[in-house]
């Protein structure tokens, strides 16, 4: 690739949040910790913004509490609305900035046999925010959104041999 197009996405010099960096793939992309005050920073300047938080729970849609329901929405959908709004506001306050959305490939097909209907359905949500925000920022920002499949996080890597010992079944 040539350099002048690596230097348009690079992200040298650049002050990038990441939200949902915990565990899973948010852990397994964060480079260094998270500075904890505004001086550490950017001094109040922010380039990017990722929302990057998923939870996930595998039940029969018959078998969904409220509170399970309430869980994987808030953490999947509604905190990439608020964690969209907050970057927003500093992005129109700058002039610019980028967002980018962690949403599924669970948001246009169902895995199977997996049963995360909240998880998928948030996820389905979470795309159309993305679709929806660059209308109203059109002027000061660009909102991306990419839906990964399966990745090889600890917690997959677990369910998985789970799995492959045989001491649950898919």
């Amino acid at each position: 690739m040539h350099d002048n197009v690596l230097s348009q996405i690079s992200l040298k010099g650049k002050i990038v949040a990441l939200m949902g960096g915990a565990r899973g793939v948010g852990l397994e992309a964060c480079l260094k910790p998270v500075p904890t005050s505004r001086k550490e920073f950017g001094h109040g300047r922010l380039d990017v913004v990722v929302a990057n938080a998923g939870v996930c729970t595998n039940s029969p849609n018959l078998e969904y509490s409220e509170e399970t329901w309430r869980r994987d929405s808030s953490a999947n959908y509604v905190g990439a609305m608020w964690t969209a709004q907050a970057a927003g506001k500093i992005f129109k306050r700058q002039g610019k900035g980028n967002l980018i959305i962690t949403a599924s490939v669970s948001s246009i097909l169902v895995t199977i046999p997996q049963t995360p209907v909240a998880y998928n359905a948030s996820k389905a949500a979470v795309v159309h925010l993305t679709k929806s925000l660059p209308v109203e920022w059109s002027d000061f920002a660009r909102v991306n959104c990419i839906s990964p499949g399966f990745i090889m996080t600890k917690r997959v890597d677990g369910e998985m041999a789970k799995y492959d010992s045989g001491t649950e079944n898919l």
